[in-house]
């Protein structure tokens, strides 16, 4: 542990302090690591809480301004599909606040629960799946969450506050398939892109972009390979034992394939999703009314009308 706390001091620039820190603790090298560790869940804590706070009050905010820019309630996807009568005969504000209820949940109950189970098995005598990969629920250079904890954010906080604020059906579908495919994205498209072109160019260019340094003088099989990491930009100039002219392609296509994978994760989340999404939403629209009509023998449902005379103008005979 206190080899781990001098190197992160080292990192962080602040081998002073941290030695002051050691100094205090001499001795009770026990306390420091509870103290250290409780710290920890609390930082891990107030992230998981703030973020699915944060996250979870995006879609009810966008809900209060197109109410009050189109004074229509529902979800505006559905706006061209439906009635607006049929929009309106949902009483949405009566389900208002166990939707707000549900989204304050979602933004409490995982980040508390998840934060203690982290901190359980880091402190764990015994060697188990977050001991074993302590490393990855680390702060990059003290500040920034690290990947799995950014995951475990999205996925049990920020992805679950989103879904209570749907009002129907059709905005939770809508909902869960957008946030679905851009965690996908974000955590899996990113890396895939990555991962399938760095090795591309590291094969047929002579660049070093896949970090192998894990596998030095080892052969790395096709599993392996498919989960090499890319190495960090700022630190393709330490490269040793590398040509200035193969550091400086690896730099340029590194710089390539940033954008590429940039654009490619913006053309699929702002125009391919969507696209399907819409798609799916209007079979799913007409289909619904397709079985409202043969339940009521081929007339739209009743409920859809304020009275008779507009039944009997509507239907279709």
């Amino acid at each position: 542990m206190i080899k781990g706390i001098r190197e992160s001091a080292k990192q962080l620039k602040a081998e002073a302090d941290f030695e002051n820190i050691l100094q205090r603790f001499k001795g009770k090298e026990e306390d420091l690591k509870k103290k250290l560790l409780k710290a920890h869940e609390q930082i891990l804590r107030s992230d998981f809480i703030s973020t699915g706070l944060l996250m979870g009050s995006i879609p009810w905010i966008a809900t209060g301004i197109t109410e009050y820019k189109t004074g229509r309630k529902g979800f505006s996807a559905t706006f061209n599909m439906l009635e607006e009568k049929e929009i309106s005969k949902k009483d949405h504000a009566k389900s208002k606040l166990k939707r707000l209820a549900g989204t304050l949940a979602f933004a409490f109950i995982p980040g508390t629960i998840l934060s203690k189970v982290v901190t359980k098995g880091l402190s764990a005598k015994t060697a188990n799946i977050i001991k074993n990969n302590a490393q990855n629920f680390n702060y990059t250079s003290g500040v920034s969450m690290s990947k799995t904890v950014n995951a475990m954010k999205w996925a049990f906080t920020g992805f679950l506050a989103k879904l209570p604020s749907s009002r129907d059906k059709y905005e939770l579908r809508d909902r869960t398939a957008r946030e679905g495919a851009t965690f996908v994205m974000f955590f899996g498209g990113d890396f895939l892109i990555n991962n399938i072109l760095g090795r591309l160019s590291d094969h047929f260019l002579g660049t070093k972009i896949m970090n192998t340094d894990k596998y030095k003088g080892q052969k790395i099989g096709f599993l392996k390979s498919f989960l090499l990491p890319t190495r960090r930009f700022r630190k393709i100039d330490n490269l040793k034992n590398v040509s200035q002219d193969v550091i400086k392609r690896t730099k340029n296509i590194g710089a390539i394939l940033y954008w590429v994978s940039l654009i490619t994760n913006m053309a699929v989340l702002g125009f391919t999703v969507p696209h399907f999404l819409n798609k799916m939403l209007r079979h799913s629209v007409e289909k619904d009314k397709a079985k409202d009509r043969i339940a009521n023998n081929g007339l739209p449902p009743f409920n859809f009308y304020k009275n008779i005379e507009d039944w009997s103008k509507n239907a279709k005979i």
